[in-house]
């Protein structure tokens, strides 16, 4: 909103004398320049601030009372200004005719001819030190009461100023700190980064969050994190380092925890392996004592028909071989089933390869089927999947799972009557997915979203850890693969999914 007239009433209008007068006797500091910027008038005000004569102000003479550090902002904000047409305001430190820098404020705006063309600005600048000494009285007791530690250094590699809190923090004293270059509290391992953190500063780059560790005097060291800004003029950086110790201390016993809870983890996954071994050790021995019975016996039958018989009778030679033919048949199959144990319980440190899932499924199959023979029939629907990276035995270890726990969960004695059915296929993301569907009881509703907890179980007390599905859905999680279960009455269908070898790697 424009200001409104100011009127006199009762009186006669101020004449120009008048306002030169009050111009001159003004308590500010006011002056006037061209549009060359070069000022060429000074009110009386100013003059005896300065305590320079009119003469030495004129043109560019006033900048010789500006505080060197101050004199290039000031004139670079005033020709922006004058290109832009614009008012300004700015605080300096001006030499008073004592000869003691004082800050003043000073604005100014632009002035126009009779024509309306830009004639240059006028201006005036009231004294401001005691605000800014408060000011800077405030910020030195910020910076004296700062919990980080806070400080000002040198290009030179040189603490110029520190905080209280660098004492609290290191136990050096201030002078400690100051007579030695600042790299030599840096611990060793973190000199080279802190290095290259300087050399950014001294280019102007601002830098966030670089860490290091400091020596303290107790031989000890505490990690910072620092924030810094160099100031490329005056050959300072001005920073602020935060200790962080606490939170590195807590982030290492984090890591061991994760570490021991990891180790932990692979025992448990082994020991249930294992005590999945004496769940179907029985029906192991009954596979192996199957095809090592007939084995034994045609061995028997060869070396009684060969006898003493030098030259056999061909069609004694045929008998003969189709008994050595079935003993091999017999002895095949048992070095499968030992193959699949040794597989199963190997103990080794995680393995991840490319797998195909059929063959771990029928060596799974193999192990497990004295479980499910009473109580359904087994059925292999394998379509095309691809390769996954897992390791074969926890892979296995999975799989036997989800078939044992199928034929538990359908009664004995009737295995025409049930179906468990193992499908292998690929889904539209292209991943290797692996269901196996029994058609037992299923899993009332309530109870579906806690099978994969751990401890937790639908079988008699007695009967189970709880821990088996848990396992299962780490090992395949850890994978990068994911387990889910969906059940009716009648019907439970367990989904595992795989990313192929190829996106996996």
């Amino acid at each position: 909103m424009a200001p409104h007239p100011i009127r006199l009433v009762g009186t006669q209008p101020l004449s120009a004398d008048d306002y030169r007068t009050l111009v001159e006797c003004a308590p500010a500091l006011i002056w006037r320049c061209g549009p060359d910027l070069e000022r060429d008038w000074f009110n009386t005000t100013w003059l005896a601030f300065t305590g320079r004569p009119l003469e030495s102000e004129l043109g560019g003479g006033w900048v010789e009372s500006i505080h060197p550090a101050d004199a290039e902002v000031c004139l670079a904000l005033q020709r922006a200004s004058s290109e832009a047409r614009h008012p300004f305001e700015v605080e300096y430190r001006l030499r008073r005719a004592d000869g003691l820098y004082r800050y003043v404020c000073e604005r100014a705006a632009p002035r126009t001819d009779e024509d309306g063309a830009f004639a240059g600005f006028v201006g005036s600048c009231f004294e401001i030190d005691d605000r800014r000494v408060r000011e800077e009285q405030g910020d030195a007791e910020f910076f004296s009461m700062s919990l980080d530690n806070l400080c000002v250094g040198g290009f030179d590699g040189y603490f110029k100023r520190v905080n209280p809190s660098w004492t609290r923090t290191l136990g050096w004293t201030e002078a400690e700190l100051m007579s030695r270059p600042s790299i030599e509290f840096v611990h060793p391992d973190d000199r080279e980064a802190t290095l290259a953190a300087r050399a950014r500063l001294k280019q102007g780059q601002p830098t966030v969050r670089v860490v290091n560790r400091y020596l303290c005097k107790d031989g000890g060291f505490r990690w910072f994190e620092w924030h810094s800004v160099g100031h490329g003029e005056r050959g300072l950086v001005y920073a602020a380092a935060r200790d962080i110790t606490e939170q590195k201390l807590a982030q290492e016993r984090l890591r061991e925890a994760n570490e021991l809870q990891e180790r932990l983890q692979r025992q448990l996954i082994v020991a249930d392996r294992l005590a999945s071994v004496g769940t179907l050790a029985s029906g192991v021995a009954h596979e192996i004592n199957n095809p090592l019975s007939y084995v034994t016996a045609n061995l028997a039958m060869i070396v009684e028909d060969l006898g003493g018989s030098v030259s056999p009778s061909p069609g004694l030679l045929g008998e003969v071989r189709e008994l050595a033919l079935e003993a091999q048949t017999g002895a095949e199959r048992i070095r499968k089933i030992v193959i699949g144990l040794r597989t199963f319980t190997r103990v080794e440190e995680e393995r991840l390869a490319a797998i195909a899932v059929a063959p771990v499924l029928d060596l799974a199959i193999q192990l497990a089927l004295h479980e499910i023979r009473d109580r359904a029939t087994l059925v292999r629907d394998y379509r095309e999947s691809p390769l996954v990276l897992a390791d074969e035995a926890r892979l296995a270890q999975v799989f036997i799972n989800l078939l044992v726990n199928a034929a538990h969960a359908i009664p004995g004695g009737a295995p025409d009557a049930h179906e468990i059915r193992v499908l292998t296929t690929t889904d539209g993301d292209g991943r290797a997915v692996v269901e196996v569907r029994d058609t037992g009881a299923g899993i009332p509703a309530p109870l579906l979203e806690r099978v994969f907890e751990p401890f937790f179980t639908t079988k008699p007390i007695g009967s189970g850890t709880g821990l088996g599905l848990f396992l299962c859905h780490n090992i395949v999680t850890g994978m990068g693969g994911a387990l889910t279960v969906a059940s009716t009455t009648g019907e439970t269908t367990f989904r595992l999914v795989l990313p192929a070898a190829s996106s996996a790697a």
